[in-house]
């Protein structure tokens, strides 16, 4: 009976160990997944929560309270005017995430403002610039903004006009205050997409897109999800089950598996 008993002890140690073994292989699972998912999300950049996006009635949102549907402020591609677009989904969202975010301090000299602005977004984002007051606009990475860059930035609502911003620095953002608190205000990342492929945050207009330096193919690419926010709306189902309203979307993950392998390496932020 004795050995009995040594052999069933012996037995539930082994089952023991292979339950810690299972236990230990899942968390480096997850790892990989919040890794894919961190890598997917940059290849559109984010926001925090505290940006402010412009809406198309004059007022101001807050990235963590903005929806699908939402009408905001932004720049048509081919014509350049600001115009009305809607929202049509989130390339990524989550309320609880944080990255390094790049902070471009900027004065607007037409306004004669004494206060500098400031805008907060990732190192791989694209802008708006030109070089010169005659210069054509271009997109470029927020990361290669250097002191004296032209930036646009929207200066009226009402006449929907840009104005030249000048950059005055740029620097990344300090993940925690001096005494020792965490910045609260950089909580979030959020990217969202709308149907003319730009946004204007802190009065700064910007691309939807990041990381690939071609914003005009990356709006191509995206079409899809233009499509299904259109077909959702024309059948009156604003609730799509297409919507991701937490983490990187579906599309954006197939998409970087996608064209990864074949565009040129120096076409991304990681290699310029």
């Amino acid at each position: 009976d004795e050995d009995d008993d040594e052999e069933d002890e012996e037995e539930d140690d082994g089952d023991d160990d292979d339950d810690d073994e299972d236990n230990d292989t899942d968390p480096e699972d997850d790892g990989d997944d919040d890794d894919d998912a961190s890598i997917t999300s940059q290849w559109f950049g984010c926001f925090p929560g505290s940006a402010e996006l412009l809406l198309d009635d004059g007022s101001l949102a807050r990235m963590d309270q903005i929806k699908i549907g939402d009408h905001v402020l932004g720049q048509n591609m081919i014509t350049g005017e600001m115009e009305s677009t809607p929202i049509v989904a989130f390339l990524h969202r989550d309320v609880h995430a944080w990255s390094p975010m790049l902070r471009v301090v900027y004065t607007l000299p037409e306004l004669r403002e004494k206060q500098n602005r400031s805008l907060f977004l990732t190192p791989d984002h694209l802008v708006f610039t030109k070089h010169g007051t005659n210069g054509p606009i271009r997109t470029v990475f927020s990361s290669s903004l250097s002191q004296g860059d032209i930036i646009m930035v929207s200066s009226s609502y009402k006449n929907k006009t840009l104005t030249e911003g000048i950059v005055f620095t740029t620097e990344y953002a300090k993940q925690f205050h001096d005494g020792g608190d965490f910045t609260a205000e950089l909580i979030g990342l959020y990217a969202p997409l709308t149907q003319s492929g730009s946004i204007i945050v802190n009065n700064v207009v910007v691309s939807c897109f990041a990381h690939f330096s071609d914003s005009h193919l990356s709006y191509f690419a995206t079409w899809p999800i233009q499509c299904i926010y259109r077909l959702t709306r024309w059948f009156k189902n604003p609730d799509s089950p297409f919507d991701v309203l937490n983490g990187v979307h579906w599309f954006a993950e197939l998409l970087l598996d996608w064209l990864t392998p074949i565009l040129p390496g120096t076409m991304f932020h990681s290699q310029t």
